[in-house]
């Protein structure tokens, strides 16, 4: 034995040993603090256990255990039951803190409390909650009723009837959720299951991600269920693996996998997506099948060409490759790169073709367009419907701007609107109206009805039931005309039928041409049967070529003479004669005489203009403007001539002038002439003459005159008044005629 203050335990103990007991408050050996007596461990022992089964059982070395509490077994070595009842520690360094029948059975398990919970796994742990197994190495349950966790590393927070099945999978919380691959995560919700590699549950009820194969091997990684109910993301086949498939939300949406990655569901009800990196962002019943393909939002809509798209609305189909249905109802875009902006039933089957809207528009041609409208059809490539109702363009390039029942099938015809009118020739035109046919290459016709334009070049630009069956024959209107010969022409009237080489009828009834280059003015029943010649009246028949036929013919002032053709007929003015013009008469030109009344004094070294200040009577075509301007009014070749009395009347020294031409506000080149004066009191006069010419009407001319720069000179121009039997002496004289 060692001494009472030695740590050692002691060796040979027994229960029958007595201990040395104090019992407070008994005074009875005179000692207030209490009374000393003998017992021995078994009696001490019994005392304390008294009314319990176990209290405390200590054992220190290998194959020792601790437990406390009532009806707990700690039977692993070094294994821990700190307290609760019914519980069991059996794994080494296992422990069972507290709580009512948990068991902790595999080595260094942990269940903190709780009731039935177990801890079976190596490392794992059961932190509280009821009827929890933590059964693999490292699993970890921290609550709930009835969880499993029997995965390496696998976790439940907390929940009911969780179930994490695998490596490293985790369910935070929720009812009834199953993680059952590796690393995979259920944030909470109801009845979810994940069986994916990687994969992720947020929450949800009853979503699924799902792992299925018939010949083994990865399938579904890195997938994700945001929340939603009865969402799934799906592998049917095959042993390839497919990543990063995702449905955010909604309810019993589902994305199918085999090989098939990156598909996303945003949200909505029973969207599916069937093929790599496919997106249905939301709506109902939408599917997304073609690589790449996109269903925004809408209906029971599908996108199943690779790059398609349909933005919304409902029963779209996008089949085509980068195909698109922007909205609308029914609309289907097969072709590549077609688009059907909106609308209803509308159909886009070739390729970069569009549909913009309308309703139950078709196109079968590549690179076509229709606006809109209704029941219109694009058959043929490059054509254009701008809208309407019920048009074809089965031509090359062929267009109707709008309408109803309009037919272009020649290629690059038009048709611009109207009612069932009909382009059939290579560049043939209908402007509009009803029942229109343009068929001839390049032909037109720009309104009217029943009008039929069938031959090249051929022109009907309105009027009712007219027939244009010539190359380049031309009916301007009216009402049943016909112009039948090449290059013919109806202007206009009804019944009228030009039907030879460029014949004409300008209008009237019942008119007719039976001979190249006949002409009818007008009038009603004329007949021309000789070419060249002309009819106007009524009932009027050509008898001779070259020839103007009429009724009567009343000729009123006609000129008497012409400059340019002796050929024609004219009347004379005074005797009402009609005779031949006469080429030599004389030719009508303009002319005009000016002179000035008074003096015009020089100034040295400064630019003058001459003036005159009275104009003759008779003049013609020229005019006078303040004093100075000679104005033009007919373009032509004009000369000027003029004449100018100077007078040098003071100074000491020779004196010289500049005189010269100026035109439109411009000295005309080489113009000028110099005139001098040696001394006092000489009269000069310049006189000499310019040519010009103009080419606009009202153009004009003036003199510039300038003396030299010796201030003491003083030069005039002289008027002088009549004398005797002479005349009066202007300063300057001008006169101006027309030589050509």
């Amino acid at each position: 034995m060692g001494f009472l203050t030695d740590r050692t335990l002691a060796t040979g103990v027994t229960l029958q040993d007595l201990i040395h007991i104090v019992i407070t408050g008994d005074t009875s050996q005179g000692n207030f603090a209490g009374s000393s007596y003998k017992a021995t461990i078994q009696q001490v022992s019994d005392a304390i256990l008294s009314g319990q089964t176990q209290l405390y059982e200590v054992g220190f070395g290998i194959n020792s255990t601790q437990r406390i509490g009532v009806s707990n077994d700690a039977s692993g070595n070094w294994s821990i039951v700190s307290g609760g009842y019914g519980n069991t520690s059996s794994g080494k360094y296992s422990t069972v803190s507290g709580g009512y029948c948990n068991t902790s059975s595999k080595n260094t398990s942990t269940v903190s409390g709780g009731f039935c919970n177990t801890s079976s796994g190596y490392g794992s742990t059961v932190s509280g909650g009821r009827e929890n197994t933590s059964s693999c190495y490292y699993s970890v349950i921290s609550g709930g009723l009835g969880n499993t966790s029997s995965g390496y590393y696998s976790f439940i927070g907390n929940g009911k009837a969780n179930r994490a099945l695998c490596d490293g999978s985790i369910i935070v919380g929720g009812f009834g959720n199953l993680s059952n691959n590796f690393n995979t995560v259920i944030g909470g919700g109801t009845s979810n299951t994940t069986s994916g590699y990687y994969s992720t549950i947020g929450g949800g009820s009853y979503n699924n991600i799902d792992n299925i194969t018939t010949s083994g091997g990865y399938v579904v990684f890195g997938s994700s269920i945001g929340g939603g109910s009865c969402n799934t993301i799906s592998s049917y086949s095959g042993n390839y693996d497919s990543y990063g498939n995702t449905i955010a939300g909604g309810t019993c949406n589902t994305t199918v996998s085999s090989n098939y990655n990156g598909q996303t569901i945003g949200g909505g009800f029973k969207n599916v997506t069937k093929c790599g990196f496919t997106t249905v962002s939301g709506g109902y019943y939408n599917t997304a099948s073609g690589y790449y393909s996109t269903v925004s939002g809408g209906g029971c809509n599908t996108s199943s060409g690779c790059y398609s798209t349909v933005s919304g609305g409902q029963f779209n189909t996008s089949s085509g490759s980068c195909s698109t249905v922007s909205g609308g109802y029914g609309n289907t875009t097969s072709g590549y790169f077609s688009t059907v902006s909106g609308g209803r039933c509308n159909t886009s089957s070739g390729c970069y073709s569009t549909v913009s809207g309308g309703r139950e528009n078709t196109i079968r041609g590549n690179c076509s367009f229709i606006g809109g409208g209704s029941g219109n059809t694009a058959n043929n490539c490059f054509t254009f419907i701008g809208g309407g109702r019920e048009n074809i363009t089965s031509g090359f390039y062929s267009t109707i701007s709008g309408g109803y029942c309009n037919t272009s099938s020649g290629g690059y015809s038009t048709v611009s609107g109207g009612l069932n009118n009909t382009t059939s020739g290579y560049w043939s035109t209908v402007g509009g109206g009803i029942q229109n046919t343009s068929n001839g290459q390049n032909s037109t016709i720009s309104g009217g009805r029943l009008n039929k334009s069938i031959c090249l070049n051929s022109t009907i630009s309105g009027g009712y039931c007219n027939t244009a069956i010539s190359t380049s024959a031309t009916v301007s209107g009216g009402l049943c005309n016909t112009s039948s010969g090449c290059y013919s022409f109806v202007g206009g009237g009804w019944l009228n039928t030009s039907s030879c080489y460029s014949s004409s009828i300008v209008g009237g009834k019942c008119n007719t041409t039976f001979s190249n280059y006949g002409t009818i003015l007008g009038g009603s029943g004329n007949t021309v049967t000789h070419q060249y010649s002309s009819t106007v009246g009524k009932d009027v028949k050509s008898v001779s070529a070259c020839t103007l036929h009429v009724n009567y013919l009343s000729l009123q002032d006609t000129p008497a003479s012409d400059s340019t053709n002796n050929n024609v007929l004219v009347r004379d003015v005074s005797t009402g004669v009609v005779k031949q013009r006469d080429i030599t008469s004389t030719l009508n030109k303009n002319y005009a005489s000016f002179y000035d009344t008074g003096d015009q004094t020089g100034l040295a070294n400064t630019v003058l203009t001459m003036s005159a200040n009275t104009s003759d009577s008779w003049n013609t075509g020229i005019t006078l403007s303040a004093n100075t301007r000679f104005v033009i009014q007919n373009p032509g070749v004009y000369n000027l001539a003029f004449s100018a009395q100077m007078v040098k009347t003071g100074g000491n020294s020779s004196t010289h002038a500049h005189i010269w031409l100026y035109q439109n506000g411009l000295d005309v080149l080489y113009s000028a002439s110099q005139i001098g004066f040696p001394s006092n009191s000489v009269y000069v006069v310049p006189a000499w003459n310019f040519f010009f010419s103009t080419t606009t009407p009202n153009e004009y001319v003036e003199l510039k005159w300038e003396i030299n720069s010796n201030v003491d000179n003083q030069l005039l121009l002289k008027h002088q008044p009549a004398a005797g039997s002479v005349p009066a002496i202007p300063s300057v004289i001008v006169t101006i005629n027309q030589v050509n």
